[in-house]
């Protein structure tokens, strides 16, 4: 299923920047923005709370998954791996705020690139959103950001002009109990991730086969294959638009 936000465009864009108001500034994060979301209904249709594991190209995806989120579970903790989340005394406390969030039944949103990305690729999965799923026995849900980059990558202290396209896609919930290994549960999010990732800049069926299976893209590029300035030129695209795609169960 896909579903389009309707936010009005006229709030002005300079509010993203300075509302601190939480609603207020998703409001003004989705005027910025035109949202498009895939697969909500995943989620919709299942049980939580859940763990969501997902890439972190840009400063807008918190408001933007807290907007996207909170009309489906309610309201979401936000977490990052790449902030040491579960390492040493300061990840320690973030990864037990998260625990108990995650036993009073609310949900949790794990930025789960073990490192920020300057370029919008993505980088390797921490296994911190998998070891909460598994301790929770929470279903670990991967979300796939893309298109946040392109609307306000680090350098710009504004989204661009336009209300750019952003595309969240939600993937099947993975299960997670005591018998699951962390590491192998963060590469299928991460693996999940990147397939939603190439489906939304090219042919989703031809994406989904590339990482089938291997786990590595046959045939595409690695990050460590690719120069910087093609990274950050596949992340800012916004010529080429996802055409409408029929969701196969």
């Amino acid at each position: 299923m896909i579903r389009r936000a309707t936010v009005s465009p006229l709030l002005p864009l300079a509010a993203v920047a300075v509302l601190a108001h939480r609603p207020l500034r998703r409001a003004a994060v989705r005027a910025a923005v035109d949202v498009v979301t895939w697969g909500v209904e995943e989620i919709a249709e299942g049980t939580g709370p859940f763990v969501f594991a997902a890439n972190h190209p840009s400063s807008l995806d918190g408001p933007l998954l807290r907007s996207v989120l909170e009309p489906v579970v309610g309201p979401v903790a936000v977490a990052s791996d790449a902030a040491g989340l579960g390492r040493g005394a300061a990840g320690a406390v973030g990864l037990g705020a998260a625990r108990v969030t995650l036993r009073a039944g609310r949900s949790v949103v794990v930025f789960a690139e073990a490192e920020r990305a300057d370029d919008g690729d993505l980088r390797g999965f921490g296994t911190a959103a998998a070891r909460l799923a598994i301790e929770a026995g929470a279903p670990l849900v991967p979300v796939a950001i893309d298109g946040t980059f392109a609307a306000l990558p680090p350098w710009r202290p504004l989204p661009r002009a336009g209300r750019p396209r952003v595309t969240v896609t939600f993937s099947r919930p993975i299960p997670a109990g005591a018998s699951d290994e962390p590491a192998e549960l963060a590469h299928r999010a991460e693996q999940a991730v990147q397939t939603a990732i190439d489906g939304t800049r090219g042919p989703w069926f031809a994406a989904h086969l590339a990482h089938a299976g291997s786990g590595e893209g046959d045939g595409a590029e690695s990050h460590s294959g690719r120069a910087r300035w093609r990274r950050i030129w596949g992340s800012t695209r916004t010529d080429a638009r996802p055409a409408r795609r029929r969701t196969w169960r």
